[in-house]
């Protein structure tokens, strides 16, 4: 399949040979039918900021002005 030709301005080669690289690699892509689902790393369906706050702090140790700072109602 020969490449579109979106380009009007003139691509360097280096530019140009990574675009046929992007067209071949989409041309060679499946796509399925399956819909997309999001899955979170703490397994439920339902997404939770604290859960994601718990998720990408870790174990690390935080002051406790924060703990306060995040049960507050503001």
């Amino acid at each position: 399949m020969k490449p579109p030709t979106f380009f009007f301005l003139p691509l360097s080669e280096q530019a140009h040979a990574q675009f046929l690289q992007l067209v071949a690699f989409l041309d060679n892509l499946n796509l399925s039918q399956v819909s997309d689902s999001l899955n979170y790393i703490w397994s439920s369906q339902v997404f939770s900021t604290s859960k994601a706050y718990k998720a990408l702090s870790g174990h690390t140790k935080v002051h406790p002005a924060f703990a306060w700072l995040w049960k507050s109602t503001c």
